[in-house]
Formats: structure tokens, C-alpha cells, sequence
């Protein structure tokens, strides 16, 4: 007999920038396409998405736990997944920042084995603050060079 470990679950995401910034116009959803293999079968896999609100010390964040389009079978050792994230849905306005990532486990017993991918992230960009901290910078450097 021979004892092969049971390595946890492996996550790829596919065709996505790891940073993604949206002006306040644009369409903001995010394609997330991801494959999950295990080498004896995932249990379950979930995206965890936080929003974070406002600035300095009246940051809030919201944490939701997003589940894919597809689903997945409990004992598949690989299963290509899909979820459309509509910023906007997710109540989403200007200056606010995404922060999401997967999460899959395995079927191990007693204790599952568990993977999470890197952390992607989507920014709503607050192009009014951004302009008037151009300017305020135009404005210093004028002086400086008076």
C-alpha cells in the first residue's frame, strides 16, 4: 500500500487584470471565468466579494458570499465556472472599491482541504476628486515656479 496525499483544490482565473477601473459611464460587470480541479473531487466553491465604502476612518465594508452561474457537482474533479458581477447590482457608486476572490474546498474527511485565489479588485474611479486633485496640484506647482 501506498498513502498518496490529497492536495487541496487548484483555482485558475482566466482573462482578468487583477486591478479593473470603471468610470462612473461605463458598463460595470466583470466576466469571472475560473477552472477548479481537485485531485479526488470539490466539495463547493464560492466567490467572496467585499465592498468597501467611503474613505479614511468612515471606511465600511460589506462582505457577500456570491455563488457561480453554474453548479457545481460535489465530487468533480474539475468544473469550469462563470459569474457576470454587476458592480451596480451590488450597489456599487462612485469611489467604492470591489475586493473579491475564490474559494473552493475539497472532500477530504474529517477536515476538507481549502484553496482561495488571489485577490481581484474593481474600482467605481472618482474622477470628480481626481480632476480637482490635478488641479490643486497645477495650482501648487504654479506657485512654487512664481
Amino acid at each position: 500500500l501506498e498513502a498518496i496525499p490529497d492536495n487541496p483544490p487548484e483555482i485558475e482565473i482566466t482573462g482578468l487584470e487583477q486591478y479593473t477601473y470603471f468610470d462612473f459611464s461605463d458598463i460595470k460587470k466583470i466576466q469571472l471565468q475560473s477552472t477548479i480541479t481537485d485531485d479526488y473531487g470539490i466539495d463547493e466553491a464560492y466567490i467572496i466579494a467585499t465592498v468597501s465604502k467611503g474613505s479614511g476612518e468612515s471606511v465600511k465594508f460589506r462582505e457577500e458570499k456570491l455563488n457561480f452561474t453554474e453548479t457545481i457537482q460535489k465530487g468533480q474533479r474539475s468544473s469550469k465556472v462563470t459569474k457576470n458581477i454587476d458592480l451596480d447590482g451590488l450597489k456599487m457608486e462612485v469611489g467604492d472599491e470591489l475586493y473579491f476572490y475564490i474559494e473552493a474546498f475539497d472532500e477530504k474527511e474529517p477536515k476538507r482541504n481549502v484553496t482561495r485565489s488571489e485577490t481581484y479588485f474593481a474600482v467605481i474611479k472618482d474622477t470628480v476628486r481626481s480632476l480637482s486633485l490635478e488641479v490643486m496640484n497645477l495650482v501648487l506647482t504654479k506657485k512654487h515656479c512664481d
